[in-house]
């Protein structure tokens, strides 16, 4: 569950709320954290400047959930803008298996961020690729694709999510008490495997 502020739920109960993504790409010394955002003007939020390339720029849609469904995002720059050109196509060191974060920051209906961001995606870069489209009246259009991996999915969606304890529980969801056993059933229950559950059965 989302808490949201009284601006943000004022905002949103008059329909004048915009919503902006916010992209951290974490390079290799001496390039840095780049950051950009789908803005169509820069932004700056928490005191971070984000630079505003909208035009160019196809982000992922926004998807929260305490689950992670998503493996990978794809960010897709057109390949029309020289200036974003260069950050996605340097050497590979620089960005292949480094920090990528996604974020979404809530906008007001003069064009001004709301203070606080929430971040949806984390995970690393991967190598870009150039991809092609055609636009229907013969003119081919280039975009560069690159993919953002999420860490450590596959251990998490092995067990369909994290188990997580009832102090995790009282922090996401204060007041409920589904996991108030949990530690105390699993230091005095034996867990069987299937494969011997089903060879003693």
């Amino acid at each position: 569950m989302i808490s949201m502020t009284s601006e943000e739920l004022q905002l949103l109960r008059s329909g004048a709320l915009g919503v902006a993504t916010l992209i951290e790409l974490d390079f290799a010394s001496p390039i840095g954290v780049q950051r950009y955002t789908s803005w169509s003007s820069d932004l700056t939020v928490e005191g971070r400047p984000y630079k505003g390339i909208g035009h160019i720029l196809a982000v992922p849609e926004v998807k929260y959930s305490a689950e992670p469904h998503n493996d990978t995002h794809t960010l897709a720059i057109s390949s029309a803008d020289l200036s974003v050109l260069g950050m996605a196509l340097g050497p590979a060191h620089t960005y292949v298996g480094r920090p990528a974060r996604l974020y979404t920051v809530w906008m007001r209906p003069d064009g001004t961020p709301l203070p606080q961001r929430r971040i949806y995606f984390t995970g690393v870069m991967e190598p870009v690729a150039v991809a092609e489209d055609d636009d229907g009246a013969g003119t081919t259009l280039g975009r560069i694709e690159m993919p953002l991996r999420r860490v450590g999915l596959a251990r998490s969606r092995n067990a369909e999510g994290i188990r997580m304890t009832h102090a995790q529980q009282q922090t996401d969801y204060p007041g409920d008490m589904g996991l108030s056993g949990m530690e105390k059933m699993l230091q005095s229950q034996v867990w069987h495997s299937k494969e011997y559950q089903r060879a003693s059965s």
